[in-house]
């Protein structure tokens, strides 16, 4: 399911920046330091660096990658039908990158004033995406992507030189020691 909807997804190419998904390509996508290896960057924000992306040794896992703010890495999906069917429930992605910093009241009281605020152009972009799609908006979005961030095995994910560059690690070392494997939000 994962190539055939990606596939759509950059056949349409679609300019739903209104929702904070700006189409990217592999000629287009800027990667950051800690973009995973094996990083397939579909969309990105457009500020801050915030992109999302699938990750070739993770399945059908979307990710949204965060280079200003720990965790730089949270895995938001299972797949890029769910990823979708989450940004229609959120009215967006601008949450997304922010959930490790809210408590899920924070969170629920943000999205209600991001609903409250839509434009005409982003409203639109969310009808686009679910027709393009065929798709309805996630049941409970905050649930789903924490219980998908809380139990995704982050050992999983490899990272380039540059990251423990920036990080200031000895690369030899980080991979071998003990690291949390999972993230915990909306707790």
């Amino acid at each position: 399911m994962k190539n055939t909807l990606l596939k759509q997804y950059h056949a349409l190419a679609p300019d739903w920046m209104d929702i904070g998904l700006r189409h990217e390509t592999k000629k287009t996508a800027e990667p950051y330091f800690c973009t995973p290896k094996g990083a397939e960057i579909f969309a990105s924000l457009g500020v801050d660096g915030v992109h999302y992306c699938t990750i070739a040794k993770c399945g059908e896992t979307v990710f949204v990658i965060r280079p200003s703010d720990e965790p730089y890495v949270l895995p938001v999906a299972n797949n890029f039908e769910d990823f979708l069917r989450v940004v229609l429930a959120l009215h967006g992605t601008n949450i997304l990158d922010q959930l490790p910093i809210f408590s899920r009241e924070k969170a629920e009281a943000y999205l209600k004033k991001q609903i409250e605020s839509e434009t005409e152009e982003a409203k639109a972009a969310l009808r686009a995406l679910a027709e393009a799609f065929s798709l309805t908006p996630m049941e409970d979005p905050l649930d789903y992507v924490a219980s998908v961030a809380n139990s995704f095995d982050m050992s999983k994910i490899r990272f380039t030189a540059e990251y423990y560059d920036v990080l200031g690690l000895d690369e030899a070392e980080a991979q071998s020691a003990d690291f949390v494997s999972t993230i915990a939000i909306l707790k």
